[in-house]
């Protein structure tokens, strides 16, 4: 890629458009900011795979270039090298420490920022790349509250390397993530050998599972109910986490879900009343409904530990009784 005073020349290929061939491009230039994206047809597969040279004239100064597909935007330029200036804004700082990744992504409430080569190719390491995280950082602020944050890192066939969660607060205006073999490190300076002082904090993927799973007014909200209460109930009886950790992380979760908080606890009711309907003498009907007739049977009568603590969390049960 190369960026003039009047164009930008980006080429390359697509890995990711076989079999159809690259036909076109869209491109928006707002605020020093470049956002591109790509067409593909059938029509061209067999003339170009996914190959791309195009020139896209500018009207200003193009201080980054934005890749967008359909569910995703990731910075193509600069890359991590020539980004290497001494950061100045509020947010999450990236520095890549290992090899063989393809891309880094930040995630925090609404917003996803994701790092990766046009070309799919494996990213450089090396230098602090600032992740964006100015929407978590106002957040923060504007509720005068710690944000929960995570950073990722993915091969190139989109198998996750390394994750971790922390919490940002606005008070700190910056953090330095460091992703390496060992795994995924916080830290609230960028100065060689500073102590990693930032705690990683437990995530609980099955809530985020609920919540994209369960429907809410359909004729379908109680089946979905119970195929979420059944992974709920294999994994609390298999998680070997204690219900004091369970219950921090899940309030966590739940005081980031902002203003889709009261849709998540009616999902947590729907599958609570499901659970319990599990730990009876008819669940294994019950699962054969709802299409879970593949689905082991590994709990109990009663609610396990860490699925109690949920529910508490929730708010969905009397203080000193369930």
């Amino acid at each position: 890629m190369e960026v003039f005073e009047n164009a930008v020349e980006i080429s390359g290929f697509y890995p990711g458009s076989f079999p159809e061939g690259f036909c076109g491009y869209y491109a928006e230039e707002r605020d020093g900011t470049l956002y591109v994206g790509f067409r593909f047809s059938a029509v061209f597969g067999f003339l170009e795979p996914g190959d791309f040279d195009v020139t896209i004239p500018v009207q200003g100064k193009i201080r980054e270039v934005v890749l967008k597909t359909k569910t995703m935007e990731s910075r193509i330029w600069p890359t991590e090298t020539e980004g290497d200036a001494e950061p100045d804004g509020c947010g999450v700082y990236v520095r890549l420490e290992r090899g063989g990744v393809s891309s880094i992504a930040l995630h925090g409430g609404r917003f996803t920022c994701v790092r990766q080569n046009a070309d799919g190719s494996a990213l450089e390491t090396g230098g602090w790349e600032f992740m964006g995280g100015e929407e978590i950082a106002q957040l923060s602020r504007e509720e005068n509250r710690s944000v929960l944050f995570t950073v990722s890192a993915r091969a190139a066939d989109g198998a996750v390397l390394a994750d971790g969660s922390f919490l940002y607060d606005a008070a700190l205006e910056k953090l330095y993530v460091t992703i390496s073999e060992d795994g995924v490190t916080c830290f609230t300076s960028d100065a060689p050998g500073a102590p990693a002082d930032v705690p990683s904090v437990l995530t609980l993927p099955i809530l985020d599972e609920i919540d994209a799973d369960v429907m809410l007014g359909t004729a379908g909200s109680s089946l979905s109910a119970v195929r979420a209460a059944s992974k709920l109930l294999d994994w609390g009886a298999n998680s070997g986490l204690g219900a004091d950790e369970v219950g921090d992380a899940a309030s966590t979760w739940l005081a980031n879900k902002n203003d889709d908080l009261s849709a998540c606890i009616q999902k947590l009711e729907l599958v609570d009343s499901a659970c319990r309907d599990l730990l009876t003498d008819g669940a294994r009907e019950l699962l054969d409904t709802a299409g879970c007739a593949d689905t082991d049977i590994t709990w109990g009568s009663e609610l396990p530990e860490p699925v109690e603590a949920v529910m508490q969390a929730a708010g969905l049960r009397q203080p000193g009784g369930a």
